[in-house]
């Protein structure tokens, strides 16, 4: 007798049409409406076996489909049955120890809650530029997490959405990003640069708690709307740096007090690197970087040489 494991995420709203299709032995079970799905389970022989479709997975929602040893590679299908992908619902995803990279369709719109929450081994995954939403807790404790570029059109990062990513280096934030959810990146320890794009208006309540190893934090726009402790405990080293064109009140008070600001201009010739920023000093005042920075060399140069 076949034995089965079966795994449903928590069906869509009741309005939405629930189905099924069976595919190579593997039962999907989904939300249809207007042609739009959204994968919320399968039903999986325990015997089942990818390896002829080259260790990937072409459909999936689940980790069980590893059975049988795999690289715990994750493909999601852009169709099925008749229905473009269009969503992951809350949880599909959640707790599957053995995901190790997941790629989602071209097309795809929103990540629900906790979709991928608490997969501890997950080490890559590829958000197309069509993800408009992810959900809260999407990633939280995706623990091997190295690197992340979030889709531009993203303008709110949902409370706790990458919390506990304790190996999470680079983040590329959203070019339209506006909203920083509470704890949106709390105990990401190994996050070490952000860039702050020019929209972002505000930052919530422990944001970036605990992110101890956080160096530079630049903010390419004016000053957001921050709470107090959303960069609490990062440690007295890391150095914000903007531009005072962009409407940086000096002192920066609440938050900001006690740390050091260094302006974006003055800073990148201290670092030997020339910062072009067009979009936030414009042109004159992008000129002008340019000019100082030539007037100093030349004036580093006459003193070197007058040193010899």
């Amino acid at each position: 007798m076949k034995r089965t494991t079966t795994i449903i995420a928590g069906l869509a709203a009741l309005s939405l049409s629930a189905a099924e299709i069976d595919i190579d032995d593997v039962v999907w079970r989904y939300t249809a409406e207007d042609g739009m799905a959204t994968i919320q389970g399968a039903t999986i022989p325990e015997s089942a076996s990818h390896a002829a479709k080259d260790d990937s997975l072409t459909l999936g929602s689940t980790l069980e489909l590893l059975h049988g040893g795999s690289r715990g590679e994750l493909e999601i299908p852009a169709k099925i049955a008749t229905n473009i992908v269009k969503a992951i619902a809350p949880c599909a995803f959640a707790g599957e120890m053995r995901l190790e990279s997941a790629v989602l369709p071209d097309g795809i719109e929103k990540i629900g809650e906790r979709a991928f929450a608490g997969c501890r081994n997950l080490k890559s995954v590829r958000i197309p530029s069509s993800v408009v939403e992810i959900g809260s807790e999407a990633f939280i404790s995706c623990r091997s997490l190295a690197a992340l570029s979030l889709p531009p059109d993203i303008t709110n990062i949902a409370n706790r959405a990458f919390s506990d990513c304790r190996m999470l280096k680079e983040v590329t934030l959203p070019r339209h990003l506006q909203n920083i959810g509470a704890g949106a990146f709390a105990d990401c320890a190994q996050l070490r640069t952000l860039t702050f794009p020019q929209g972002v208006a505000s930052i919530a309540h422990a944001a970036f708690a605990d992110c101890d190893s956080l160096e530079t934090a630049i903010f390419l726009g004016p000053q957001p709307e921050t709470a107090k402790d959303a960069f609490a405990r990062i440690g007295e080293n890391c150095l914000f740096r903007a531009s005072s064109a962009a409407g940086w009140d000096v002192p920066i008070p609440g938050v900001w007090q006690g740390r050091k600001i260094a302006d974006l201009a003055i800073e990148s010739y201290r670092r030997t690197t020339l910062i072009y920023l067009p979009s936030i000093v414009g042109a004159l005042g992008t000129l002008a970087v340019l000019v100082l920075a030539l007037i100093l060399r030349e004036r580093r140069s006459a003193q070197d040489a007058d040193d010899f």
